[in-house]
């Protein structure tokens, strides 16, 4: 497995380690889960898709093609690692856009006198801001993953040599 297929899978997982880490943390402390653990959660989670894509930049200078993206090339274009990616790539733009929409409607959602509560609290409009850049980084990254994989590069043939 090379560094692009590295870093799709880890922004791609990074997702469901999100969603299953809120979670956990909410049941665990039980409604208690402050905004200062939910921003250090999310700045958790953006650490791991920057890491994500800086494999993915790696991976992109090293090799031509997103055909690498599962990792090496294979005959059969339906293989099981490009059958995974699809849905993978679809659940992160989902997810991503999911992600947005919450964090902007309980910043802009209310009376104007509660929207001013959340502007004088820096810990939470901090929360908030890293919650909308995690969701924003996971559907940009999905988009490019979808771009990418549609204008891919056609495959270059070799010219046979005929021997007389």
């Amino acid at each position: 497995m090379g560094y692009l297929s590295k870093g799709y899978y880890t922004i791609c997982l990074s997702s469901i380690l999100s969603s299953t880490l809120h979670l956990t943390m909410s049941l665990i402390f039980m409604g208690r889960f402050s905004l200062a653990m939910s921003l250090g959660l999310n700045i958790s989670i953006i650490g791991i898709q920057v890491c994500g894509i800086a494999l993915c930049f790696v991976g992109w200078r090293k090799h031509d093609t997103i055909e690498t993206l599962v990792g090496y090339k294979r005959i059969s274009p339906l293989s099981f690692d490009i059958r995974l990616s699809v849905p993978l790539t679809v659940i992160l733009v989902l997810w991503g856009s999911w992600v947005v929409y919450l964090a902007w409607f309980t910043v802009f959602s209310g009376q104007p006198h509660e929207k001013l509560l959340w502007m004088k609290d820096p810990v939470a409009l901090t929360s908030f801001a890293a919650w909308a850049l995690k969701g924003i980084i996971g559907t940009v990254s999905g988009l490019v993953f979808t771009a990418i994989s549609y204008v891919r590069k056609p495959s270059k043939s070799k010219p046979e040599i005929k021997l007389a």
